[in-house]
Order: C-alpha cells, then sequence, then structure tokens
C-alpha cells in the first residue's frame, strides 16, 4: 500500500508526458508542415521536460498530482491557442500577439469555424487520467501514501532541469538575436515554437536598418538616409511613363478608395455553373487599370493593417496590428498630405470605431473625421453591422455634401459584408446559392457573400456615375486579405477551393487580391500582369494629382511608373519574404535553400535567380527600415488610450 501513490503519480507523469510530447508533434506537424529540425523539436521537448518533470518529482514525494495536471492544462491551452492563431493567420502567435487573446468571445462564430476533430487529439490523455483517478480514488490501488524515499532520483531530476533549461534559454536567445524581420515558422521550426515565442519578445528588430542609419544624427537625417535606401533596393523611382499617364495627369480630382472585405484574386472573372460571380468588376477591368496579381501587406492586423499600408505606403508591425503598435505617431499619410493640399478627408465603416482601436488610428492617420455604426446606424444589419448598401447609399449622401461644400476631398470606404465567416446571407438579399460542390461548403457560403459584394459594388458605381463623381474622382477598389484559414480547412472545403481554382490552394493564393485603379477622363481597360502591392495606392493617387511625394518615406511605388517591384512581406509565415514583378521568394530555414514561385504558376517552386537572391535581403532591409521610420515620427499630442477598444482574436476586422 505505501507504494501505490508513488506508481499513481509515475504513471499520470508518463501519461501527461507522452501526451504533451505527441501533442508538441501534432503542433509542430499542423503549424510548420514538419517536425524537425531536431534543434527545434528538442527546443520544445526541453519546455516540457523543465516543466513537467520537477511537478512530477515535488508531486510525488508529497503525493499531489493537481499541479501535474494544472501544468497539462496550461501547456493544452497554449497548444490550442497557438494552433487556432496559426489556422487564420498561418504564423505563430507571440506574446506582443496576446492582445487579441481576450477578444475571442467577441467574435465566436468565427472562432469556432476554425475549431475541427484536429482539436481533439489535444484532448487524449484525458481518458486514461480519468481512468487512473477513478482506480486510485476507489482504493484499487490501495492506500496511498507520500513517497518519503531519498534516491538518487533527485539529482537526475535537478540535471533533465538544468540541462533542459540551458538549451531552451540558448534557444530563446537565438531567436532575441537574430538579424531581420522574425519569421515565425522558420525560427519556430529551427529554434522551438516556445523558445520563438519567448525569444520574440525580446528581439529588436533593426539590425539591418542600423547599418543605413548610423551616420544620421538629425531626424532629416533619418529620413534621408531610409529615402536613399529605398532608391538604391529599387533603382530610383524615376522611369517611362505607363499607358499615357502623365504626373499630375488628373490634378484636383477627388479620391475616393473602396477597400473590400476578403475579395481575392481568384475569384475575379469566375463563372460558377454559367453564373458570372463578379459581373460588375468585371466591367470595371474593361474601362479602368486591373491589376490582377495585387498583394496583400498585412500581418497579425488583417484590415487595419491594409488600411494602414494603402494610406501610408509604409509595411505593418511585427505581431502587432498597425493601429495598436502605431497609434501614438502622427503618421506621414495620405489624408494628411492631401489635407495639406486643400483635400477634406473622411474614413467610413459600418461597425463601431472601437474595433481596431479605430477611434485613436484614424485621428494618427491624419483623417479629419470618421463615420461608423453611430452614422450608419444598425438596420439592415448583415453579420456584424450594417449591410455594404448601407455604406454606400449614406455614405454617397456624405460625399454628395461634402463636393457641394466646394474643394476636393478624399473618402476612403472599408466593406464589411463579405466577412469571415460567410453565415448565410438573409433572403431579402437574394443570395446567390453555388450548386456542387460548392453547396454546403465555406467556399460556397464566400460565393454568395462575393455574388452580394459585386452586386452592391456595381450600384454604387452606377451611383457615382450618376451623380458626375465618377468622372471628377480617382477611384480605387481593392481586396484587404485572404478569404480563408490556412489550415485545418475541411477537406470537402478543400476540394472545393481546388474546384474553383482548378488546382491546389497555395500561400500566393492567399496573398492574391485584386487592385483596381479608375483614371478620370479614361475609360480604356489596361489588365496589367505586374506583380503590385497596397503600398502602391498612396504613391499612385499621389503622382495622379500631382503632389509632391519625394520628402515622404514611402515602401511602394507610382504604379504608372515603370520602375522596379521591391516589396516585403510580413505576414502569412512569410516574413522577410521577397515581391518582385512576377515572383515570390521565400526565405527558408538554415542551411536550406531560398524556394521563388511564380505568380502566374504558383503551384511550382523553383530556385531564384542570382538578382532575386539578392534582393532578398533588400526586402527584409525595406521591413527594418519602415518600422524605424514609423516609430520615429512625432509623438501625438493628442493621443489618449481607449479603455473601450476592441481587438478582435483568431478573426479580423
Amino acid at each position: 500500500a505505501s507504494e501505490s501513490g508513488v506508481w499513481v503519480a509515475d504513471i499520470a507523469a508518463l501519461i501527461v508526458g507522452i501526451a504533451l510530447l505527441g501533442k508538441t508533434l501534432l503542433l509542430r506537424g499542423v503549424i510548420l508542415g514538419r517536425i524537425g529540425p531536431f534543434g527545434g523539436l528538442l527546443a520544445d521537448a526541453c519546455v516540457l521536460a523543465m516543466i513537467v518533470v520537477p511537478i512530477w518529482y515535488l508531486g510525488r514525494r508529497r503525493g499531489r498530482r493537481l499541479p501535474l495536471y494544472a501544468v497539462d492544462g496550461l501547456l493544452t491551452f497554449v497548444m490550442i491557442a497557438t494552433s487556432t492563431w496559426a489556422a487564420y493567420h498561418g504564423d505563430v502567435i507571440s506574446p506582443k500577439s496576446l492582445v487579441f487573446a481576450n477578444q475571442v468571445g467577441r467574435t465566436g462564430n468565427s472562432v469556432k469555424d476554425l475549431l475541427n476533430w484536429v482539436m481533439l487529439l489535444y484532448f487524449i490523455e484525458v481518458v486514461p487520467l480519468v481512468t487512473l483517478e477513478w482506480f486510485a480514488r476507489t482504493g484499487r490501488l490501495g492506500r496511498e501514501v507520500a513517497d518519503r524515499s531519498r534516491t538518487p532520483r533527485r539529482v537526475a531530476v535537478i540535471a533533465t532541469v538544468v540541462v533542459a533549461t540551458g538549451w531552451f534559454a540558448f534557444s530563446s536567445i537565438a531567436v532575441a538575436h537574430h538579424i531581420g524581420p522574425l519569421n515565425g515558422i522558420i525560427l519556430s521550426a529551427e529554434r522551438g515554437i516556445f523558445a520563438y515565442q519567448i525569444g520574440s519578445v525580446f528581439h529588436q528588430e533593426g539590425a539591418l536598418a542600423q547599418e543605413v542609419l548610423q551616420d544620421a544624427d538629425t531626424p532629416d537625417e533619418r529620413v534621408q538616409a531610409i529615402l536613399d535606401a529605398i532608391d538604391d533596393a529599387v533603382g530610383g523611382r524615376e522611369g517611362e511613363r505607363i499607358d499615357g499617364i502623365e504626373h499630375g495627369a488628373v490634378a484636383g480630382s477627388n479620391v475616393i478608395v473602396i477597400q473590400v472585405e476578403a475579395l481575392q484574386s481568384f475569384v475575379v472573372g469566375k463563372e460558377v455553373d454559367g453564373h458570372r460571380m463578379t459581373p460588375n468588376l468585371d466591367k470595371l477591368a474593361e474601362e479602368a487599370w486591373y491589376f490582377k496579381y495585387g498583394t496583400a501587406q498585412i500581418a497579425a492586423g488583417t484590415t487595419v493593417d491594409a488600411e494602414f499600408a494603402a494610406n501610408t505606403s509604409c509595411y505593418p508591425a511585427s505581431g502587432q496590428a498597425a493601429s495598436i503598435a502605431y497609434v501614438d505617431r502622427v503618421l506621414s499619410s495620405l489624408p494628411r498630405t492631401l489635407g495639406a493640399n486643400g483635400y477634406q478627408s473622411v474614413t467610413m465603416h459600418t461597425n463601431t470605431a472601437r474595433f481596431w482601436n479605430r477611434r485613436q488610428f484614424y485621428p494618427a492617420l491624419g483623417f479629419d473625421r470618421y463615420l461608423d455604426q453611430d452614422f450608419f446606424g444598425k438596420k439592415d444589419k448583415v453579420g456584424w453591422a450594417a449591410s455594404d448598401e448601407v455604406l454606400y447609399r449614406k455614405g454617397l449622401e456624405e460625399i454628395e455634401r461634402m463636393r457641394d461644400e466646394g474643394g476636393p476631398f478624399y473618402a476612403n470606404f472599408i466593406t464589411i459584408t463579405s466577412h469571415h465567416p460567410y453565415l448565410p446571407l438573409p433572403s431579402r438579399k437574394d443570395p446567390y446559392l453555388p450548386p456542387a460542390p460548392y453547396a454546403d461548403t465555406a467556399v460556397g457560403s464566400y460565393l454568395s457573400h462575393i455574388d452580394y459584394m459585386d452586386r452592391t459594388l456595381g450600384a454604387f458605381i452606377d451611383e457615382l456615375k450618376a451623380t458626375g463623381l465618377w468622372d471628377d474622382s480617382i477611384v480605387v477598389i481593392y481586396g484587404d486579405h485572404h478569404a480563408f484559414k490556412t489550415n485545418q480547412f475541411d477537406s470537402v472545403d478543400a476540394d472545393a477551393l481546388a474546384a474553383l481554382l482548378g488546382r491546389e490552394a497555395t500561400p500566393l493564393d492567399r496573398m492574391g487580391v485584386p487592385l483596381f485603379v479608375h483614371v478620370p477622363g479614361r475609360s480604356d481597360g489596361h489588365r496589367v500582369e505586374t506583380v503590385v502591392g497596397q503600398v502602391d495606392i498612396m504613391p499612385t493617387v499621389l503622382d495622379l494629382l500631382g503632389i509632391d511625394g519625394s520628402h515622404i518615406p514611402m515602401f511602394g511605388r507610382s504604379l504608372f511608373v515603370n520602375s522596379p517591384v521591391v516589396l516585403g512581406v510580413r505576414g502569412y509565415g512569410l516574413a522577410g519574404a521577397l515581391i518582385d514583378e512576377t515572383t515570390l521568394v521565400a526565405p527558408a530555414i538554415e542551411g536550406e535553400d531560398p524556394v521563388a514561385y511564380d505568380f502566374a504558376n504558383p503551384t511550382q517552386g523553383h530556385p531564384p535567380t542570382a538578382d532575386e537572391t539578392a534582393k532578398l535581403r533588400d526586402a527584409q532591409l525595406l521591413l527594418e527600415l519602415s518600422d524605424v521610420y514609423v516609430r520615429g515620427l512625432p509623438a501625438r499630442e493628442d493621443y489618449v488610450e481607449d479603455p473601450g477598444m476592441i481587438v478582435p482574436g483568431v478573426t479580423d476586422q
């Protein structure tokens, strides 16, 4: 009987240890797509050892198992949170992103949509542990007593903890001292998921940037050094004008920018069983400049990061939404630059501006006003907020009023109805119901929302034409980010997406968001095959208006100047990747070679060219310079933290 308590503790620890190791292998396989390299796997195993072993030993001596079960539950929670975050963002969550965690309940439908049977494997030890405890508590294992023995076991425990802690510390320090942008997928594979999560807290991004800025002593010198580095990376911004569009071609025009929720390139121009999914966008592609290979420059902030990239031509922050990381800065932005040139500016969104901290983010961007749920109301609610029809109808009234007041304006529209998880549209919207193989799948629900999006957008464009605003305004329309989560995609949904694409989906498909630019007075369509980015929107608008932005570090370039493309990637698990005119070059795990993927044929990877390999470092430098530049901007005197801000969890807003 005196040995029974010891054996129960030993068996419980064995069950927990094996289960946690198995879940770690599962986590690495699901998130990273691989179990190795060995160093990273060892670091993750060391975390389990340095926590579980001492808890087991102390509990064994005192006859207590509750602390062991508590640790098991805590580590399981961390693994589930990490897996769920990766399912949507395609990256590894870090402590910087924990600000999102307490908002999971606010977006419950989307969270539930991310969970599936794989999550059940994270509770694999529950049944054997419950069975063990039942045997112990019913006396079938004898009377339990504490272990009073003195054996070399203590030495073994101490040695295990010291070695495990040492390797984990080494791995975490390696992450903290990593040079260049943090790539959660690569560093988690190389150094361990838990080491990445801890090491990222202490990582100071900017080692590459400091090489450029080391001789810049004043703010003006730093800005000039950044401008020079941008020009060096992309080979200068001067080039032949495209399609006869000269600088200042439509000076004085109004500016209307429409950011469309979850609009992706692969759906534009598609027909499903004879039904055209985007007839109005297809028509627009025949009368405007259509950039098929647009790319999203988003990270943890998804939608709000797209707003930031489009309005600043800078890259979002690492691990945090731009509306959190940069909200206390006076941002050099499109609305602020236009305001200095006599423009009124307004941004519109039918949800509350407390989502994504927009109450403080919009003043940081320099918008004169923002219109949110208080303005649009809650009538005709679809999903989270009033429908896109309400947004366009009341928004049109507002910009007509601004026009009638005299002077040009900049109006930014953010749609919301086509938002994940694509709940069924109400019957009053006459939803399109796609046939098999899309029926009853997430892909089919998405197509239903895209059909509605296109109808409402087409009606708004018709209204702009009827009121004369179309002929007086630059109109930019683009998608903000991906439509679907990365992994844990149901096999039926995966088959439906493959049917829509005509092939298996790739990470490049997730990045692809179309971009349309209407130039007043021009109705000839141009389909441009060059890869472009959301960071190109601000310099393009300023170029068309003839406004000098040469003193502002912009990491995109005007789409009407034939200059080189060098874009960095912050999100999608591809942090530090390069995008050039046709290709994405993904950074690789140490010891492996980078792989290049053509946007026109993303399924076949190939070795990058020597020029692309060289430009990979340029892209990483630009990411760091963007962060250094934005964080070095003047602080806002009017900034006050909004205690009521709402930051979504694993979904976006």
